[in-house]
């Protein structure tokens, strides 16, 4: 079951939206008559996951998000240095 309610209902009823989400009722949250979000209870009770890969594997598991494989950076010492006055001086000259 799901109840709708309006920003403005839902900041002066908060704890009564709260406790109803906690005992499993879906809160859709309207702004102008537009569903923004819905409020539902923490799968654990707790509203807080262990770590940040448990949280990220949560959510790859539900399919909200892919994980990226990851990719290797460059060290900052061996980025190409840019020598960003020079090119100004290049492009104003260009257009002299």
């Amino acid at each position: 079951m799901s109840t709708t309610v309006g920003v403005r209902e839902l900041k002066s009823g908060l704890s009564r939206y709260l406790r109803l989400a906690a005992g499993g009722e879906s809160i859709i949250v309207c702004d102008h008559g537009r569903p923004v979000a819905i409020l539902t209870a923490a799968p654990d009770g707790t509203g807080k996951p262990a770590s940040t890969a448990e949280h990220l594997a949560g959510l790859a598991a539900r399919g909200l998000v892919v994980l990226g494989a990851g990719r290797k950076r460059a060290p900052a010492g061996k980025r190409p240095r840019l020598d960003l006055s020079g090119a100004v001086r290049d492009d104003r000259g260009e257009r002299s």
